[in-house]
């Protein structure tokens, strides 16, 4: 069983993200994971046991203080069946869903469970969050993100925050004063709580700006961004593919000109260009002589006689319609 000083500072985080990553104490009453940073007190958890059950411990953010504990709350965005996530409450030292153990898994990493939610459910991250609780228990090869690995930070050394939680103490919520800037949150230890060491029921109320902290929101990828990113790069790949097509096409063209104009060198698309809108005389294709062995041969001069008609065969006053007659070969 998983033994915790009180008197410690302790980062929380599972094995699928290892300690790149912790468990950070968020505005809006939430809880989630974003990327480890010592300098945030967002992600500093005190553990401490109970003084009626040293087996079932309170988690508590430095920056909720001493007066708020994560418990459980019903979300019904929750997409697991136990629509249940771990939230920020009032610190009632009554409340099961304040308690929580935790048991061993074989790798040396932990599972965690909530007292009011009983052994069915583990502490479970979606991945890129949010915390919740999960319904699936048996995740020793199968859900990363139930096996959780918590080491120290750093010392509390603050008696104001207690070594055990005591039945009937009660609490009120003043969180400390949180401002967030680029190097991560910063607060100072000076947040109010009431111990009410008689025992007596007492009414607690959460104030607006309990567990207020200007750390960032979870990041998630909303549906309408996922479904642009989805229309963007099917553009892209049918842009590629209609563009290697003309490629394609335009070379196998190429190529048939080749063929074609075999004869033709040096700048080939300049070349054919010239051929095809050219009509200058140097691309006329001059008439040559038939030769036979190297001689030419001329048509004899008796291939043809000339005829002369006879002045007689025709009236000179154009007052005989009849034409001239040609009189036969010898």
């Amino acid at each position: 069983m998983a033994q915790f000083d009180a008197n410690m500072w302790y980062q929380l985080t599972e094995a699928r993200v290892g300690f790149g990553s912790a468990l950070t104490s968020w505005g809006g009453n939430t809880t989630g994971f974003q990327a480890y940073n010592e300098s945030d007190l967002n992600q500093y958890w005190q553990i401490i046991p109970f003084a009626d059950d040293t087996n079932a411990y309170a988690f508590r953010s430095r920056t909720g203080g001493v007066g708020l504990a994560i418990g459980t709350c019903y979300r019904p965005d929750e997409i697991d069946p136990s629509h249940t996530q771990p939230c920020h409450q009032v610190l009632d030292t009554n409340d099961d869903n304040q308690r929580w153990t935790f048991g061993a898994w074989s790798n040396n990493t932990n599972y965690i469970v909530n007292v009011g939610n009983g052994s069915g459910y583990h502490l479970d991250v979606h991945p890129g969050n949010p915390v919740f609780m999960s319904s699936e228990t048996s995740a020793e090869a199968n859900d990363p993100g139930q096996h959780w690995m918590i080491q120290p930070i750093e010392a509390i050394n603050d008696g104001g925050w207690g070594t055990a939680l005591s039945p009937g103490q009660t609490f009120s919520a003043t969180p400390l004063s949180v401002s967030q800037g680029s190097s991560g949150a910063t607060a100072t230890d000076s947040a109010a709580s009431t111990v009410n060491p008689t025992g007596a029921a007492a009414t607690t109320s959460v104030p607006a700006s309990s567990a207020s902290t200007s750390a960032p929101a979870p990041s998630r990828i909303s549906p309408g961004a996922a479904a642009g990113i989805g229309v963007g790069v099917t553009v892209a790949v049918l842009l590629l593919l209609s563009t290697a097509i003309l490629l394609f096409l335009r070379r196998r063209a190429q190529k048939r000109q080749e063929q074609q104009y075999p004869h033709l060198t040096g700048n080939r698309n300049s070349t054919l260009a010239a051929v095809r809108h050219d009509h200058s005389p140097k691309y006329w294709t001059h008439p040559q002589e038939v030769d036979t062995d190297g001689a030419r041969i001329e048509a004899p001069d008796t291939a043809f006689q000339r005829v002369e008609l006879p002045t007689e065969s025709y009236n000179k006053e154009g007052t005989d319609d009849k034409p001239p007659q040609v009189p036969p070969k010898g």
